[in-house]
């Protein structure tokens, strides 16, 4: 992405053009959200507008990201806002869109902490968005609301188990510390200590390891998706798990792969998909396939906010 935007604002450099206009992308993260439609100065001389760079430190244009630029030009964009942003036609501001939205794609956008306090009215959307390259943690926004709400603050928080089971009785998903893929995904934090070892390993499309059970779950797959934008699947045998990464739409497994990773005594546990609306859980036609050939009666899909659906051979 950076190589091609650098070509693009040379270009635009040679013809005596300094203004472009980033595009405006719902849904997007909260990191992005804030430059939707902005005006940006490539070379940073302009004392209007911020530069490419200011937004690039602050985040925008980060890995995966999908937001685009445009040459400004104000016979067709219009004269920008007391923000130096322009409105792309046939859109609406970022409240004014996340309002329009379902209850489940709010929850699902935000988390759970988030989001009830975007229901309650005690952060809106534009408080939850990055400010200065910074996306607020619910530590944060929760400190804000203190003097409002100090009950709720100090509230005690009831433990609820995380873990999943499939039909043979294996934890696939166990409450292991991680970083949870909705905070990977909007950039809230990092991968831990634990997790990032273990993408290192899995530095390239195609490239496989094999980890004690205990130390990797599902949602810890789903938070290298949010990182990566790839695929990752799991396969479990007893006291190991072996993982395997993809490309952006699959995971590389042919029907050879699979007789000899089932012949090893290995089941399929789950795999990934990129996205964080309810069609990324849908299974393909090659994922029922590969549950078939691995003779079980389902598996497990897990999106880039750690959202999940089981997968059957049939439609169920």
């Amino acid at each position: 992405m950076h190589v091609m935007n650098t070509g693009k604002m040379n270009e635009f450099l040679e013809y005596g053009e300094d203004l472009i206009v980033v595009s405006d992308v719902n849904p997007t993260c909260l990191r992005c959200l804030p430059w939707n439609g902005q005006v940006l100065s490539i070379s940073g001389a302009s004392k209007k507008y911020p530069s490419y760079d200011e937004a690039e430190d602050a985040g925008l244009w980060h890995p995966r990201c999908v937001h685009s630029f445009a040459l400004y030009i104000p016979e067709i964009w219009g004269e920008p806002d007391e923000n130096g942003k322009v409105k792309h036609e046939g859109t609406v501001s970022p409240d004014e869109w996340f309002a329009e939205q379902s209850d489940k794609f709010q929850r699902d956008y935000l988390g759970k902490g988030r989001y009830e306090m975007y229901k309650a009215g005690e952060a809106t959307l534009e408080d939850m968005m990055a400010h200065g390259g910074h996306v607020p943690t619910l530590e944060e926004l929760r400190a804000s609301r203190k003097k409002v709400l100090p009950e709720v603050i100090n509230a005690p928080t009831e433990s609820v188990n995380t873990d999943i089971i499939n039909s043979r009785g294996d934890i696939i998903n166990s409450p292991i510390e991680q970083a949870h893929p909705v905070d990977v995904t909007f950039g809230v934090k990092e991968l831990n200590q634990r997790q990032q070892k273990i993408l290192d390993v899995l530095s390239d499309v195609g490239s496989q390891v094999v980890v004690n059970k205990r130390d990797v779950s599902m949602l810890d797959l789903a938070a290298f998706t949010a990182n990566t934008g790839n695929e990752f699947a799991m396969f479990t045998c007893k006291g190991k798990r072996l993982i395997i990464r993809g490309d952006h739409r699959s995971i590389h497994l042919y029907e050879d792969d699979i007789i000899k990773i089932r012949g090893e005594g290995y089941r399929w546990s789950g795999h990934t998909h990129v996205g964080y609306v309810e069609a990324h859980l849908i299974a393909s036609q090659g994922d029922k396939n590969a549950l078939k050939s691995f003779g079980q009666s389902n598996s497990v899909i897990y999106n880039s906010l750690g959202k999940w659906a089981l997968i059957y051979p049939k439609e169920h």
